[in-house]
């Protein structure tokens, strides 16, 4: 997720000629979100926490990673444009495998196990 998102803000930076644009962007928008978004990814975080360090809970904390996925891929599909070529638009692959993955793992029948 962390090279997709590098290559969407490497695209944007080129395209607009200015280095900082995306980063002053993406200030401005994580000030407007803060009142919310903080306490909220807080909170999930500490659930993953606990849910990772309790051997019965590996469904719950896949749940929750499945959550964040999908939180991550309908900001990404927000604010950005994917008419462009194929090179651009593969730079999603690993959040979508990551969100497939997660899903995957947590509706699986094997309390976390990947062999069921």
């Amino acid at each position: 997720m962390l090279a997709a998102t590098a290559l969407l803000v490497l695209a944007h930076a080129i395209g607009q000629r200015h280095l900082f644009a995306p980063l002053y962007d993406l200030f401005e928008r994580a000030l407007d979100a803060a009142a919310w978004a903080l306490p909220l990814a807080a909170v999930l975080l500490v659930a993953l926490a606990v849910a990772g360090c309790r051997s019965g809970m590996q469904r719950t904390a896949a749940a929750i990673v499945f959550l964040l996925n999908v939180a991550s891929l309908i900001v990404i599909f927000r604010h950005a444009s994917f008419d462009g070529p194929l090179h651009e638009q593969l730079a999603l692959l690993p959040s979508v495998l990551s969100t497939l993955g997660s899903g995957w793992l947590a509706v699986s029948r094997g309390r976390g196990s990947l062999s069921t």
